[in-house]
């Protein structure tokens, strides 16, 4: 389903004949269905402004300022993270996320899924000639969990047009399925705002647009809500 009729005037908008205002008004939004890239949205933008104001990002209000609810009907929002661990440099790390997690879930069309860090040894360049053995955590399986459900949920018919919130290259396969063997629409919005968008998702994609800094900061939560187990506060600095 298109936005506007082919037939819109492209010259002075006026008024069409045949009852074309009563039908653009009555359309029906598109049924969609959002995949969101956690570690994709916090680094590519809410944690690399390294300024107050972006993370504390109530994912709902910001998507609706993007896709206008005249247009998208949006019912499901998956939100594909793992949980952090502390660290000697970090240990409020896990409190900070936990908070967020509640925050999150205050939102009726919110579910979170979870992945998993898994520990690995690699080597990490200090200069061109110097490099050390560490140990560090990968997130695992979050672009194999949006791939999946993704797909599944188009086989099910649970959506017309899916958003993608990530600029992972590993899930164009899935982006693909679901745009071109499926016919769905496909959106990605790519959250890495000093990174080249992938051209394999946008090559896939029904289209792509940009994460937008004005949208983000104006999106927050406030800095204390409820739940059912008590207040949730606004993190230092968040």
């Amino acid at each position: 389903m298109g936005a506007y009729p082919l037939s819109a005037s492209a010259v002075g908008c006026e008024s069409q004949p045949n009852g074309w205002d009563s039908a653009f008004y009555t359309m029906k939004p598109e049924k969609t269905y959002v995949y969101i890239d956690s570690f994709n949205l916090y680094y590519g933008i809410l944690n690399r402004r390294k300024k107050k104001g972006f993370k504390w990002l109530n994912v709902e209000d910001w998507l609706k300022k993007i896709f206008k609810p005249a247009l998208y009907d949006i019912q499901k929002i998956k939100f594909f993270t793992a949980t952090v661990s502390a660290t000697a440099k970090d240990p409020q790390k896990p409190a900070r996320q936990s908070a967020y997690f509640r925050a999150l879930r205050t939102l009726p069309l919110i579910e979170i899924i979870k992945g998993k860090f898994q520990r690995k040894t690699t080597w990490i360049n200090i200069t061109e000639d110097v490099a050390i053995k560490a140990k560090v955590f990968e997130e695992k399986g979050t672009d194999v969990n949006i791939a999946t459900h993704m797909v599944n949920d188009a086989h099910n018919g649970l959506f017309e047009t899916a958003v993608v919130v990530s600029n992972d290259s590993d899930i164009a396969d899935a982006v693909r399925i679901v745009a071109t063997e499926l016919k769905l629409k496909v959106i990605v919005v790519n959250p890495c705002v000093d990174g080249i968008p992938s051209k394999v998702l946008a090559k896939h994609a029904t289209f792509t647009k940009m994460a937008r800094d004005g949208q983000i900061t104006s999106s927050q939560f406030p800095v204390t809500l409820t739940d059912a187990v008590g207040t949730i506060t606004k993190p230092p600095n968040w």
